[in-house]
């Protein structure tokens, strides 16, 4: 049974557009004027430009260790891992790269944003109704747990309880 683990919030305690959002301010400050066209044109294209701008250096990133320790003992008994998430692919495979323990990375890539109900379509479809464990922290997350065998909440707010 494949463990289909959410990014921000779950496997990283941040979100990767704010990460974005501030390491395009530092280092290119004017960009943040495009902000409101990618917007216009959608999330996944808002979350595109600004990975291919930011300069997040994922060694940094607040991982959750905890479930990073959890994900290295599921790989250790040959579980298949995805890492499945709405923020764009280019910060996802570095954060998959960084880790070395998925199998498969599936993300927003500046046409479809990858979240909620549309994450659950795309589970669906590669791994069947049921057929996937589900790993995830927000309500966004609640059409993909209706859809998972199993939900694993990392943590908890008053929309998950």
């Amino acid at each position: 049974m494949p463990l289909v683990v959410d990014l921000d919030g779950s496997l990283l305690r941040t979100d990767t557009l704010v990460e974005s959002l501030f390491a395009v301010a530092r280092t290119h400050p004017l960009t943040l004027l495009k902000v409101p066209a990618w917007l216009a044109q959608g999330r996944a294209r808002l979350k595109q430009g600004l990975a291919e701008r930011a300069a997040i250096d994922v060694h940094t990133l607040p991982f959750n260790p905890e479930l990073v320790e959890h994900l290295r003992a599921q790989k250790r008994r040959e579980r298949h891992l995805i890492l499945a998430t709405g923020a764009d692919q280019k910060i996802a495979r570095a954060v998959a790269d960084e880790l070395g323990l998925f199998d498969v990375v599936l993300a927003s890539d500046g046409d479809v944003n990858l979240t909620a109900s549309r994450k659950r379509e795309r589970l669906v479809a590669e791994f069947g109704d049921r057929g996937f464990d589900y790993v995830g922290n927000s309500a966004r997350d609640l059409p993909v747990w209706a859809a998972a065998r199993r939900g694993l909440l990392v943590t908890r707010s008053p929309r998950t309880e």
